[in-house]
């Protein structure tokens, strides 16, 4: 579903929070040409790394102080990790799809607001699958924010399509009003 919202035949997508790359591998069934930017913690992204070297060893990799993060690099290679702070980096409008699955809800309110910031500059599209309704509880108060709270400024993005994720709910046995797991996809304005 993810990769049939990306039209083009060399797509630059995004993804924040990929663990070691199981989400893109997948997608990436579909996508014979592409540019993949994982951005995540250090030691995550040396998991992703070797995961997805080992999966795609004919593709070109460019790791975190090998190059500049630019359009120029989103030409030259196939894969980009970088830590997630160089997000800042990107140039606007220069992705086709941002990803996420589950990691904006396990941050503290202002990274995901501000994650969510530079995915709306730099993205044309945004999907993600998160709570809707609970959110995690950290050490100093502070509680995540849920789907609706993410700044996606509606002058700017549609939202195309709301749902529940029926087959985790169906994979963990649970599936009752309330169901915490939707996903959405926005596309932005033209």
């Amino acid at each position: 579903m993810i990769s049939s919202f990306v039209e083009k035949s060399r797509p630059v997508v995004g993804e924040i929070g990929a663990g070691y790359g199981i989400l893109f591998h997948f997608i990436s069934r579909d996508l014979s040409d592409f540019c993949y930017l994982d951005f995540d913690l250090p030691e995550t992204l040396s998991c992703a790394t070797y995961y997805l070297m080992k999966s795609f060893p004919e593709k070109r990799f460019l790791l975190y102080g090998e190059g500049e993060l630019d359009e120029e690099a989103t030409r030259e290679y196939d894969f980009i990790f970088m830590p997630s702070f160089a997000i800042r980096d990107l140039p606007n409008d220069s992705v086709d799809i941002f990803i996420n699955m589950s990691s904006l809800g396990e941050m503290k309110p202002n990274a995901c607001l501000a994650f969510v910031n530079e995915i709306c500059r730099t993205s044309h599209g945004f999907w993600h699958m998160n709570h809707e309704y609970v959110r995690n509880e950290f050490e100093d108060g502070t509680a995540s924010l849920v789907n609706g709270e993410y700044p996606v400024p509606e002058e700017s993005f549609d939202l195309v399509v709301r749902y529940i994720d029926a087959l985790n709910a169906a994979w963990q046995g649970v599936f009752e009003p309330g169901y915490d797991i939707y996903g959405y996809y926005y596309t932005r304005r033209s």
